[in-house]
């Protein structure tokens, strides 16, 4: 039902197409058939990394979360099982724009390398400052946004750790040096297509 679709849109981040298709229906004046449909707006919405694809049709955007308070942040380190000392990327220029935590969220999970934690079917920690991700399948990493840095924790046995280490700060260096262009949803047939991609730099630095 709705109700729970959109709990699961606040708890999780999770969009799904029945989710879309209802706010289609009960939002007529701003979906008008054949011109601005939801699939159309979700994909601006990946293609700008505000949201990313995962399985079975579904949506994944950061933005939806809840914030996790200080204290949770540390329940969620304190069950980490083999902590070691954490890592943190900072900014040049002292801080990141607004939105670059997420960017660098969806940035990773469009790589195959990257997926949410999960305990079978259940996500282990989605927060709009705190997500718990899986890399290569045989490591948890934890980010979280500290404003001026993100804290990285790795959590896993500590031989596994340092094999995959490098990749992951490779990787992460990757994600925010990642750029992609302006985009435009326009209902204007002149464009033919919809998607109007205009070549403006964007990145986080």
């Amino acid at each position: 039902c709705f109700n729970n679709m959109l709990a699961r849109a606040t708890n999780e981040g999770i969009i799904s197409g029945k989710l879309l298709e209802y706010v289609k229906s009960k939002s007529p004046r701003i979906y008008k058939e054949g011109i601005i449909e939801p699939k159309d707006l979700i994909g601006l919405m990946v293609h700008l990394k505000i949201a990313s694809k995962c399985e079975n049709g579904d949506y994944f955007m950061p933005t939806l979360l809840n914030t996790l308070d200080t204290q949770g942040v540390q329940d969620i380190l304190s069950m980490c099982s083999n902590p070691i000392a954490p890592m943190a990327l900072y900014h040049e220029k002292g801080w990141f724009k607004c939105g670059s935590f997420n960017f660098l969220i969806t940035s990773l999970l469009s790589s195959k390398q990257w997926s949410l934690a999960k305990e079978g079917r259940k996500l282990l920690c989605v927060y709009s400052n705190c997500i718990k991700m899986r890399f290569n399948k045989n490591c948890n990493v934890t980010l979280i946004d500290n404003a001026s840095y993100i804290e990285i924790h790795l959590d896993g046995h500590a031989a596994v750790v340092s094999e995959v280490c490098p990749e992951i700060k490779s990787s992460l260096v990757k994600a925010c040096e990642e750029e992609v262009q302006i985009g435009f949803l326009c209902p204007c047939k002149f464009f033919g297509d919809k998607h109007l991609a205009i070549s403006t730099r964007a990145s986080l630095k």
